[in-house]
């Protein structure tokens, strides 16, 4: 399962960032892959803070 950054959402201050993932036209920029059958909102929520950490997005 891939995470998707879509194209809705303000991605001025994180361009440089996402410049780096595939951009997907219907989907927006895949910043991650989840490899899981079932995924909780509050994991997938812990995995995307983690990845904004990493990325000293916050």
């Amino acid at each position: 399962m891939g995470d998707f950054l879509d194209h809705e959402q303000d991605t001025t201050l994180v361009q440089k960032i996402l410049n780096q993932y595939d951009y997907y036209e219907k989907y927006g920029y895949k910043i991650f892959t989840i490899d899981a059958d079932d995924l909780s909102y509050e994991a997938g929520n812990k995995l995307f803070e983690a990845w904004l950490k990493t990325n000293n997005i916050i």
